[in-house]
């Protein structure tokens, strides 16, 4: 009898195998057809390209600041780009290689073959993972990163060295980005307790040690312990009811556009919780939670579905180790069939090939970013590669009317869509970002409604007019301009003028310098705040309009 059955497991093997192989080349397809660059990579990619020619980690020459959340994955390109200046194919096979690892780790953590392609297929079908699998942000290498950390968690053999794989695992997801660390933490704090001796500490912060490199180095190098982009987003005064609600706005977004998605990561934890919270799958399952919670915290995001991929890929790395029903895994097979090829919003439809700006009202600011830019960035896009396109061909026309102004003598130009309008741009052109993303100084002052006033928290009763997830608009102060086309402190406001001219010190003053760390030690420690609050007090206080 059991030779009976090892004949038919043996022959049912090359079916498996073949639905694996099937299931990988249809997520390559699918990676392929969907494959483009964000506007918001570019802001990366300008950054990268300051670096390899020599003016430093830096958004605008001679200003030191981190107009990047992803280091780790800038430093990884860095070198590729160096040696072909060809950021698309840079970034195409960086995103491709660092995806094809996590789908070999989401494989390789499968009870079966069959598991393992149903795995990929759910991959496959959420247009948040296809979407950003590709797109040029960091998103690959923190699926790689947040994998290599979760299997560590779950895996056997000693348990200090576990914790040291886990804490080595989440240095790499930190410095790809930042805000994982919430997730890694609750690993961390579980892997030490789970053994709280001195070799385990010890390994933890071994493997905590590229992390806290990295936050030397900035604090240094930047001035600031945490990105410029995370300043600009976090002090903008937002009133937290409008965030939550923002938040929530941006997870059922990804209902309607991508259900897929939050459908998996809700059905993975339940399970997992419900087979009982003293095994170790449990505790990955409360940090997704934690995960998401913080999502809705920060108001979610304007692109769709993007900070939905990481909690997603390791909801299916915690599915595919369990044993699967094959009559479930069919039934589930052909409602994300059905879904990829009727859903409206599916990554398996028609190419963009044109900019097709979405109302961002339409769904909270929200909107579908691949849409936007598949027309000038797409892998596939107009019949011929991106690489020969952003090189030296089909210029992006803002970016086209930018070199045109600084051609003509506008060395300082103020814009919005500065990711690859900034990357096309002259490199000593000076952006002012009025996002603040790039920018020091705008990105510690208020927002400003659509005639430059200040908003206040006071004044906030038609406040979902002026903003969306990270498009939080500043006007630059009187005089700001003038300072930065002088390379002078000419801001007219005094109590501004003292604040930027602290600003000044930690941007572009020599590293070393003595005055420049007096400032720094004095930032950090609160010397300046009084004068940026003087600045506040003192701006009319305007109605939204």
């Amino acid at each position: 009898m059991k030779a009976v059955q090892s004949r038919s497991n043996e022959s049912k093997r090359p079916l498996a195998v073949g639905a694996l192989i099937l299931a990988v080349a249809l997520f390559a397809f699918g990676l392929a057809w969907t494959a483009w660059l964000s506007d918001d990579a570019f802001i990366t990619f300008r950054c990268m390209d300051q670096f390899v020619h020599g003016e430093g980690l830096r958004w605008n020459q001679g200003e030191r600041v981190q107009a990047f959340t992803n280091p780790l994955w800038l430093l990884l390109l860095a070198p590729f780009y160096a040696l072909t200046e060809n950021i698309a194919a840079v970034a195409y096979g960086a995103s491709f290689l660092a995806t094809a690892v996590a789908l070999f780790l989401v494989a390789r953590a499968a009870t079966g073959p069959v598991v393992a392609a149903f795995g990929i297929l759910v991959l496959a079908g959420s247009k948040a993972f296809l979407d950003y699998s590709s797109s040029g942000l960091e998103n690959p290498l923190l699926h790689v990163a947040l994998l290599l950390g979760v299997g560590a968690f779950l895996g056997g053999g000693d348990p200090a060295r576990r914790a040291g794989r886990v804490a080595l695992a989440t240095s790499m997801a930190f410095v790809t980005r930042p805000d994982s660390a919430l997730f890694m933490g609750v690993l961390c704090v579980a892997a030490w307790v789970q053994s709280p001796t001195l070799s385990t500490t010890r390994r933890m912060l071994i493997g905590w040690a590229p992390a806290l490199g990295w936050e030397a180095f900035s604090l240094v190098y930047f001035g600031t312990w945490v990105p410029n982009t995370a300043i600009a987003k976090v002090g903008a005064g937002l009133p937290r009811d409008e965030v939550l609600a923002q938040g929530a706005r941006y997870l059922l977004n990804s209902m309607r556009w991508d259900p897929l998605t939050l459908g998996t990561l809700a059905c993975v934890v339940l399970v997992t919780l419900l087979r009982g919270l003293r095994r170790r799958e449990s505790i990955v399952a409360l940090g997704l939670i934690l995960h998401l919670a913080y999502v809705v915290r920060v108001g979610g995001d304007f692109m769709s579905g993007r900070f939905l991929t990481a909690p997603f890929v390791v909801a299916v790395f915690l599915m595919v180790r369990l044993r699967l029903d094959r009559r479930v895994m069919g039934a589930a097979a052909l409602a994300i069939v059905a879904l990829a090829t009727f859903h409206p919003r599916s990554s398996w439809g028609p190419r963009p090939d044109a900019l097709a700006f979405l109302d961002a009202g339409a769904s909270g600011g929200i909107t579908d970013e691949r849409t936007i830019y598949y027309g000038y960035t797409g892998l596939l896009s107009k019949g011929h590669p991106a690489w020969g396109r952003l090189v030296d061909g089909d210029p992006y026309p803002p970016a086209g009317k930018a070199r045109e102004r600084f051609e003509a003598g506008e060395r300082v130009q103020q814009q919005t869509q500065v990711g690859l309008l900034g990357f096309l741009a002259p490199r000593e052109l000076h952006l002012i970002d009025v996002f603040g993303l790039g920018d020091p100084l705008l990105a510690r002052l208020p927002l400003t409604n659509a005639r430059g006033a200040p908003i206040f928290r006071h004044k906030l009763d038609e406040f979902g007019r002026f903003w969306r997830p990270g498009h939080l608009r500043r006007n630059p102060p009187a005089g700001y301009r003038q300072s930065l086309e002088t390379n002078e402190n000419r801001i007219q406001d005094p109590a501004l003028a003292r604040y930027y001219g602290a600003v000044r010190s930690l941007t572009r003053a020599p590293i070393w310098s003595r005055q420049r760390w007096e400032v720094l030690v004095g930032f950090h420690r609160g010397r300046y705040g009084g004068d940026l609050a003087k600045w506040r007090s003192e701006q009319p206080a305007r109605d939204p309009g």
